[in-house]
């Protein structure tokens, strides 16, 4: 990650070293597609967690697009992606802890 800083605030970027391929496990290949998504999940996982302004954030999906058209993926896999890790985040903020209490009577419990 990179910081810039600008008048008042500081700007944040997604830092990619000189020798970064755009190479994935491409969608030709015989892996499960669990494995072939991994790259992308942590990709778009990383935009999203990381507190960067919109245009940092506009440059960083156009990459990600661009390394899936490079692996030979359709670009709306993006969107599944996108649209599932919502759906996700959802999920979890609805879920509730249930907690429950045991009275200790030695080693059955």
């Amino acid at each position: 990650m990179t910081i810039t800083r600008t008048k008042n605030a500081l700007s944040f970027d997604i830092y990619r070293k000189s020798t970064t391929t755009d190479i994935i496990i491409p969608y030709d290949s015989c892996h499960p597609s669990e494995q072939k998504l991994a790259a992308i999940w942590y990709y778009v996982n990383r935009m999203n967690t990381y507190d960067i302004d919109i245009t940092n954030k506009q440059k960083e999906l156009s990459t990600i697009k661009q390394i899936i058209q490079n692996n030979k993926y359709d670009t709306s896999i993006l969107n599944e992606v996108q649209r599932s890790r919502k759906k996700q985040e959802k999920e979890q903020t609805n879920k509730k802890t249930k907690w429950a209490r045991f009275t200790y009577v030695g080693k059955e419990t």
